[in-house]
């Protein structure tokens, strides 16, 4: 067993981080970059809220968001689910969203894809988050159980849960190195914070098409939970 797990009294390296990143959100107006992103999610997450869609933030813009990552953000990766696919672009388009024409990356599998922008920020909407690349077949459905949140001015901002996240960027290792460098980060957060979601990293873990090193980060980690 972890020792120390959900001890409150326990140093956690993290809480620092996370800290830091919600001070960087409340305080945007003094970075212009930041408030300019800020003001983009909180714009398109009114007008997906108001359609009734269930959505979450994936990838570093949620990483950023949960205190995983320090760096920098490039873009705002969506996550909603296939039959709302449709009707998220159409919201999009209404709140001000650019919609570009869009070609398929290789590694993905999902035939729902949308590349846009708006205020220069690039948005990236996505159903079925399919990694699909030479020993790697996986496919991950938007649930409202894996979606944690953080509230803003009064706007519900909704993210992958960290389990989810490292099982993302886990499955995504086979063509980029630095997604195991994440993968890794969530790894860590998930050993010192403790697992939640431990049934579905044991859907993962039986799977046949996952990495060897995201196949053993969830053995440590359900063993220890």
């Amino acid at each position: 067993m972890m020792q120390g797990c959900g001890n409150p009294t326990k140093y956690n390296p993290w809480r620092s981080l996370q800290l830091q990143n919600h001070l960087n959100w409340l305080h945007a107006s003094e970075d212009p970059e930041l408030n300019a992103r800020k003001n983009v999610l909180r714009n398109i997450g009114r007008a997906l809220d108001a359609a009734g869609i269930l959505w979450a933030l994936s990838c570093s813009a949620a990483g950023y968001a949960v205190g995983l990552f320090q760096r920098r953000f490039g873009d705002y990766d969506l996550l909603v689910k296939p039959e709302d696919f449709e009707l998220a672009k159409e919201v999009l388009s209404k709140a001000g969203v650019t919609m570009f024409p869009t070609t398929q990356k290789k590694e993905f599998a999902s035939p729902y894809y949308q590349v846009a922008e708006k205020d220069g920020i690039q948005i990236e909407l996505i159903a079925l988050f399919w990694v699909a690349w030479k020993d790697v077949n996986y496919c991950y459905n938007l649930r409202e159980e894996d979606i944690i949140t953080f509230v803003w001015d009064g706007i519900k901002i909704p993210a992958l849960a960290v389990e989810v996240q490292m099982v993302l960027y886990g499955s995504m290792i086979a063509w980029q190195e630095e997604r195991e460098v994440k993968m890794r980060i969530c790894f860590e957060y998930l050993k010192t914070n403790g697992v939640e979601r431990t049934e579905y990293l044991q859907e993962i873990k039986k799977k046949k098409l996952v990495p060897c090193a995201l196949k053993e980060a969830i053995w440590e980690l359900l063993s220890a939970n």
